[in-house]
């Protein structure tokens, strides 16, 4: 049962526990559950460190030397990718937009924020529409009409593009089913004048319905983008916490536990607000179904979950499931769509700079990404803001813990009001 004291951190853990038992990805179904280097049986331990605030005061929990997925389909590892990624855009943003000379006679740096959209409805699988607003993220800089060439001037060099950042993101509601988006932020090296901007906006969005018309989609020029013309740092913040980290499982702990998740009967939710109603359904957190390397979910209606042979496709088991539990229909299509997929991209880095375009993009990502991770080194690293309190053997983690996750949950939420408890309290 969740209190009125629950964090959000205790809610994330819930999230991620509930992925143990009911995700259609054993890298999730194994994310803080499994000990690194070692087996059900064997040696090993959970580092219990207590995160701290820069003023060492408590902060929540660490709970280390854990299995980390780095699935963008994670309550944990897409959040912890999610909070690196805005945090180098925002510094990235912030030389951008206040770059030394700005105030005296040179050209205004700017940003665009703008959202791209795919007419969709019921019928449309996640896996299809993610397809099609990839396709149309390429197309955006693609072909000689963008880049260029030694006779004719592309809309780079027309508009002063240094480069672009793209996310692609997905809600999804009961009436309309998917809705993918793709959020872009374009880098200008100058304001453009009122008929620069409308050209632009034109070209790229003619590009886009051109892209999505190869995929078999449509898209309505009237209401399928919006444009946000940006030129500080403190809006451009604002519009990263729309773009970068709105679904995350933290910020769906935090709405769902203020009041700001109740969603009405045709509201749109992201996954992980999905997974969040789940984490405190009853019927969810009695659902139990194996997964193993020779079988896999396929969902034969909306109110039945088969388990099928991945070769042959023979069905091995069945469960029925009703109420808030047919949600997990939707999560499961979004978890198989967004698998190995990239959901944040950049421009390339000019290895050989051929104009003053390639040397600021270059010099924006050294500001922003300054030790080039990739996703899986963020969602892999280790709290640093922390002090070791405790171990928890590997046999009291995998049958008191994990096979009763309350245990876990216990522990976060002690942690969270009182620093000086430790797991031992739990048994006494």
């Amino acid at each position: 049962m969740v209190d009125e004291d629950c964090s959000t951190q205790e809610m994330t853990w819930r999230m991620r526990a509930g992925g143990w038992r009911i995700s259609s990805l054993r890298s999730v179904r194994a994310c803080g559950r499994v000990l690194r280097d070692s087996n059900m049986n064997g040696g090993g331990a959970v580092m219990v460190r207590m995160i701290v605030h820069q003023d060492l005061t408590a902060a929540g929990v660490s709970l280390g030397n854990l299995v980390a997925c780095k699935s963008r389909s994670c309550p944990r590892c897409a959040g912890v990718i999610a909070h690196e990624r805005s945090e180098e855009l925002a510094r990235g943003l912030r030389w951008w937009l206040e770059y030394p000379g700005r105030e005296e006679s040179r050209p205004m740096r700017c940003a665009l924020f703008i959202t791209f959209t795919v007419q969709h409805s019921m019928q449309d699988d996640a896996q299809s529409l993610m397809d099609a607003v990839s396709h149309g993220r390429t197309a955006l800089t693609a072909g000689a009409a963008y880049r260029g060439n030694s006779h004719f001037i592309g809309d780079r060099k027309r508009f002063g593009i240094a480069g672009w950042v793209h996310t692609i993101e997905n809600t999804w509601n009961p009436v309309n089913g998917h809705h993918v988006h793709l959020h872009s932020i374009v880098l200008l090296d100058r304001a453009p004048t009122v008929d620069e901007y409308q050209q632009l906006v034109i070209r790229l969005f003619t590009r886009w319905e051109r892209s999505l018309e190869k995929d078999g989609y449509t898209c309505d020029f009237n209401k399928g983008y919006s444009v946000e013309f940006v030129s500080d740092s403190h809006t451009a913040a604002t519009k990263l916490a729309e773009y970068v980290t709105k679904d995350t499982a933290e910020r769906a702990a935090f709405e769902l536990l203020n009041g700001q998740g109740k969603h009405g009967r045709h509201g749109s939710m992201t996954m992980f607000q999905i997974l969040a109603r789940l984490a405190l359904d009853d019927g969810t957190q009695r659902f139990w179904f194996p997964l193993t390397k020779q079988t896999r979910p396929l969902w034969l209606d909306d109110s039945t979950l088969a388990i099928v042979n991945a070769e042959s496709g023979e069905v091995v088991r069945e469960y029925p499931v009703a109420g808030n539990l047919k949600l997990l229909r939707v999560v499961h299509e979004i978890e198989q769509a967004l698998k190995g997929r990239r959901l944040m991209t950049f421009s390339k880095r000019s290895t050989k700079p051929a104009c003053e375009l390639d040397t600021l993009w270059n010099e924006f990502l050294d500001r922003t990404r300054m030790e080039e991770l990739t996703d899986e080194q963020i969602a892999d690293r280790r709290d640093t803001h922390s002090y070791y309190s405790q171990l928890i053997s590997a046999d009291d983690w995998y049958h008191t813990y994990v096979r009763n996750p309350e245990k876990i949950f216990e522990l976060v939420r002690l942690y969270n009001h009182d620093p000086e408890f430790t797991a031992d309290d739990l048994f006494k």
